[in-house]
């Protein structure tokens, strides 16, 4: 069952309404798995037996609604086992404390329901990459491409081919190819590439798929995914990898929504690690360019991978410290503050200037490549500690390593807290 919500309001308020109910294909995620205990999530789906208040099906997400102060709208789809009997849905939202959700909208789905869409699914082009095993059994990823048109049909099926070397090719993705099954699903656009507003590049592909995406001229995203889980419903799938046919630096990702990837980057090896591991595995980003130090105390965020907990005995990763770690751990915190500061005003004004996209790319390869130089330099790299400085945070947040995949643009290295939250997500989805 795929229900697609209009979610729209301020930080003050919130309103969420029914656009589309479908019955799609067959269910591919585990059928004992249903209910997630990870705890992962801004917001949480919650299916439950209107009767007994029985839990039937349970699942943390993120969405792209920013509750700011002005008014956010944004379309997005949920899915869970289509109910034999009517079932009421809840969607709950964190609490402030970052402890605990709260119900903010509810309905009842009765599956006799005549205006549930039953279309049957249409006939796709959904080339199978890699067959490990029943879709039950293992993780479904679908690898969708947006910005293809009718005679990139080859490229595509050799770019979702690459993405898919390119997710196993670091551990821990690397060591459990098996608990993955991989498909490729080709759409055409109309015309080769995506819309590009920051570049004043204006195309619009079959998914509508855009760099700028949320202000931010990297971001590859769309507020409305209808069109890409109408066109994702033809395979099983339980995780969508977009890969759009253009070639600047961009991707973005939401926890058990979607992650997109510019597939003709440069850095597209770890866009596609970084953007897939937030959509996976709920991982956030650590790096921090540009904050400020605001040091009021922050509620512990439900991130696997960062925290504000700075003692050892709560450390949401203390199974992972030696004992004679320092914490907070010491790293040469300014000195990279500095580098990256003047390294992200450059590339801002090379991209102002109308620089050519190779010559970006050369200036990125060789500021991270510098920066990488920093940390590897570091007398603590390598070990897990407490590192201030993460997720958009400059004080009084804590990554667990001085680097890592999801901190600089790096493709070799996930940091042990990051790979423990992805073993845990590959456990709880597939049998290996």
């Amino acid at each position: 069952m795929r229900l697609t919500l209009n979610h729209m309001g301020t930080k003050k308020e919130e309103h969420i309404t029914v656009k589309t109910l479908s019955l799609e294909g067959p269910w591919a995620g585990p059928h004992d798995g249903l209910i997630d205990t990870s705890n992962l999530g801004d917001y949480q789906l919650a299916v439950e037996d209107p009767a007994t208040n029985e839990v039937l099906y349970f699942r943390g997400f993120d969405s792209e609604f920013d509750p700011g102060d002005s008014w956010s709208s944004v379309v997005y789809s949920l899915r869970f086992p289509a109910p034999s009997k009517s079932v009421a849905v809840y969607i709950k939202i964190r609490n402030a404390d970052n402890v605990g959700f709260h119900d903010i909208w509810h309905t009842i789905v009765d599956p006799s329901d005549k205006f549930i869409d039953k279309t049957p699914l249409a006939a796709g082009d959904v080339t199978v990459l890699l067959n490990s095993g029943p879709a039950e059994e293992k993780i479904d990823l679908s690898i969708i491409g947006d910005g293809y048109a009718v005679g990139d049909r080859t490229k595509f099926i050799g770019d979702a081919r690459r993405a898919m070397h390119y997710l196993f090719s670091t551990a821990p993705y690397s060591e459990h190819q098996r608990a993955f099954n991989v498909r490729a699903v080709f759409v055409a656009s109309g015309f080769s590439g995506i819309l590009d507003p920051p570049s004043g590049v204006y195309i619009h592909s079959a998914l509508g798929m855009s760099y700028g995406f949320n202000g931010v001229e990297r971001a590859i995203g769309s507020l409305d995914d209808s069109a890409l889980r109408e066109a994702a419903a033809i395979a099983p799938y339980e995780f969508l990898l977009v890969i759009t046919n253009s070639k600047r630096y961009g991707g973005a990702a939401d926890l058990q929504r979607l992650s997109s990837v510019a597939i003709d980057s440069k850095f597209a090896r770890y866009l596609v690690l970084h953007e897939f591991s937030h959509q996976f595995a709920g991982l956030a980003d650590e790096y921090y360019s540009f904050a400020k130090c605001n040091t009021e105390a922050k509620p512990e965020p439900w991130r696997p991978n960062v925290t504000a907990d700075a003692s050892r005995e709560g450390l949401k990763w203390a199974a992972l410290l030696a004992p004679s770690i320092p914490l907070p751990s010491a790293w040469s915190k300014t000195q990279y503050e500095e580098y990256d500061a003047s390294f992200i005003n450059k590339y801002f004004a090379m991209r102002k200037a109308g620089t050519r996209d190779a010559d970006v790319d050369a200036y990125i390869a060789e500021a991270v490549s510098h920066e990488i130089a920093m940390l590897r330099a570091e007398p603590l790299f390598g070990q897990v500690g407490l590192f201030e400085g993460a997720s958009n945070e400059k004080c009084r947040l804590y990554r667990a390593e001085a680097d890592c995949m999801m901190f600089t643009i790096n493709p070799e290295h996930f940091c042990k807290a990051c790979v423990r939250a992805i073993l845990k997500a590959i456990s709880a989805y597939a049998y290996e």
